[in-house]
């Protein structure tokens, strides 16, 4: 038998225990917040944000096309265009497997410029609170801090945030008239 008496109850008491034990943040659903679409590149967790990108496609036949930075893998048909796919992994500086089963390509789109960006896999999709996300970024490698945003933690992981737009600007061929020297 406990010592509890039936007026001791007191439910709010055992809602912030409840609290406590979960070790989960509550967040204010009316903080803005961001939907990101988290990646996986080598050992690393990348997110972007998802109004960048059009579309995410399964892995298709790239066709090799020589001549071009080795960070472009080709181009594949969809539904009747010919894209080009970029190795996302090479551009940030990283090893990637392209090739297998789980990878995607993510479709871009800017203005008249199309671009796939290949990753090794999307892991999930995210709203990510405003509040939480860092505009600094600790990714260490340098050929990738053109690129990133910030960082915010999702379940444990630090995620670095990648600009896809920036990589779009990136691999633009110079000869279209952009005056962008910062790329």
């Amino acid at each position: 038998m406990t010592d509890m008496k039936p007026n001791d109850f007191n439910p709010e008491k055992i809602i912030e225990q409840g609290r406590k034990l979960r070790n989960e943040q509550i967040v204010d659903v009316d903080e803005e917040s961001i939907q990101f679409v988290l990646m996986v590149i080598g050992d690393y967790i990348f997110g972007a944000d998802a109004t960048q990108i059009k579309e995410i496609v399964p892995p298709a036949k790239i066709t090799f096309v020589p001549g071009l930075p080795d960070y472009f893998l080709g181009l594949i048909h969809l539904r009747g265009d010919l894209e080009a796919v970029v190795d996302l992994g090479k551009i940030l500086g990283l090893s990637s497997k392209p090739d297998s089963e789980l990878s995607r390509i993510l479709m871009l789109r800017k203005d008249d410029l199309s671009v796939g960006v290949c990753v090794d896999y999307v892991s999930d999709i995210a709203d990510i609170p405003v509040s939480k996300i860092s505009k600094e970024s600790e990714f260490g490698h340098a050929s990738a801090r053109p690129h990133l945003q910030g960082q915010f933690e999702f379940k444990s992981s630090v995620v670095s945030i990648v600009d896809l737009m920036s990589i779009l600007r990136f691999i633009q061929p110079k000869t279209t008239g952009s005056s962008d020297a910062s790329s």
